[in-house]
C-alpha cells in the first residue's frame, strides 16, 4: 500500500443515477422534441392556407367536369319536325320586340323549363364567341362548341373578365356571349349591384374596341340549396338574383342585350334543379344544348 495519500480527505465525487440518464439521452430529447414543434408548426399553416383557399374561389371546388353526367339521349318524339302555322299577329309583334330588344339593348326570357336535349344549332353561332367562367368552359368541355370559340378561366371574376377582351375579340366574332359572377358571389364581400357593373364595364371595353361586335350578357345561373348551405360556400342565391336583376335593369346602359337564363334551370322554390348538376353548380352536359338551343332561337328566331 503507497504511504502518499493525496486524495486523503478529499470528499468522494457520487454522480446521480438520473443525472447519468439523462446525459445519456438529453440528446435524443431534444430532437423528438424540435420534430414535434416543426409538425406541428406545419400542420397549424397547411391549415390556414387551406382554409383561406377554400373561401376565395369557389370554380377550385366545383369544377369537376370529368365527374359530371355523360349527356343522355334525347326521346325520339322530342327530334320529330312538326309543321308550323303561320305567325299570328301576336306573335309576329313579339317577334319585332325581340329583333329592336337585339339591336338597341335590352332583356330576353328564356320560356320553358330546362331539359335534355340534342343541340341543334352548331352553324349558327359559327362567328360567335363565349366569354366567361368555368359555366361557359362546359361548352367546349363537352364538345358542342370548339375551344376557339370559347374564351374561358374557371376562376375569372367580373373584374378579372376585362384583362382577357381582346383574347375574346381575336377571332372577329359578330357576337360575344358574356356569362360570370358565380365566383365574385363566393367572395361574400360584394354586392349585386358592384358585380354587374363590372360586367358592365366589360362590356363597354368590347364596344370600344369593335363597335361592331354584338354583346349578350347571360344571366348568372342559379346553384341548388344544398350548396348554397355548404359551410365553405359563401354564394347566396338572393345574390346571385340580385345580379341578375342589376344586369337586365341596366344592359340598355351597358349597350348590351340580358338574356335571362336563370328561371329555366330554377326549381319551385328558386334553386338550381338538382337533376342539372352534378355538384350543386356545375351543369352538366345534358342539359347545355337547352341553353345554347335556346339562345340561338331569341337571337335567330
Amino acid at each position: 500500500m503507497s504511504n502518499n495519500r493525496e486524495d486523503e480527505g478529499r470528499p468522494e465525487i457520487k454522480i446521480n443515477k438520473k443525472m447519468r440518464t439523462w446525459n445519456k439521452y438529453r440528446n435524443y430529447c431534444f430532437i423528438a422534441a424540435g420534430v414535434i414543434v416543426v409538425i406541428l408548426a406545419v400542420f397549424i399553416v397547411v391549415n390556414m392556407v387551406t382554409k383561406d383557399k377554400d373561401n376565395s374561389d369557389v370554380a377550385n371546388r366545383t369544377t369537376s367536369h370529368n365527374n359530371t353526367v355523360s349527356q343522355t339521349k334525347e326521346d325520339s318524339s322530342n327530334t320529330q319536325a312538326t309543321t308550323q302555322p303561320e305567325p299570328t299577329k301576336e306573335q309576329t309583334t313579339t317577334q319585332q320586340t325581340t329583333t329592336k330588344a337585339q339591336q338597341t339593348g335590352g332583356t330576353l326570357k328564356v320560356s320553358g323549363s330546362a331539359e335534355e336535349q340534342e343541340f341543334v344549332g352548331a352553324d349558327k353561332f359559327k362567328d360567335c364567341v363565349f366569354f366567361g367562367d368555368f359555366i361557359i368552359s362546359g361548352i367546349s368541355f363537352y364538345g358542342f362548341l370548339p375551344e376557339s370559340q370559347v374564351v374561358s378561366d374557371d376562376n375569372a371574376t367580373s373584374d378579372k373578365l376585362q384583362s382577357q377582351v381582346d383574347s375574346a375579340l381575336s377571332s372577329n366574332p359578330s357576337k360575344v356571349f358574356i356569362m360570370v359572377g358565380l365566383n365574385d358571389a363566393n367572395y361574400g364581400t360584394r354586392d349585386g349591384e358592384t358585380i354587374a357593373g363590372f360586367i358592365g364595364d366589360t362590356v363597354k371595353e368590347i364596344k370600344s374596341k369593335s363597335a361592331s361586335t354584338s354583346v349578350y350578357i347571360l344571366s348568372v345561373l342559379p346553384v341548388t340549396s344544398a350548396f348554397e348551405n355548404r359551410p365553405n360556400i359563401s354564394i347566396k342565391q338572393s345574390l346571385l338574383d340580385e345580379i341578375n336583376e342589376s344586369l337586365s335593369n341596366n344592359a340598355v346602359e351597358y349597350g348590351a342585350t340580358f338574356i335571362d337564363l336563370a328561371g329555366a334551370y330554377k326549381d319551385g322554390s328558386g334553386y338550381l334543379r338538382t337533376e342539372c348538376t352534378s355538384n350543386g353548380s356545375n351543369i352538366v352536359g345534358g342539359y347545355y344544348p337547352f341553353m345554347l338551343n335556346s339562345i340561338s332561337k331569341l337571337i335567330n328566331g
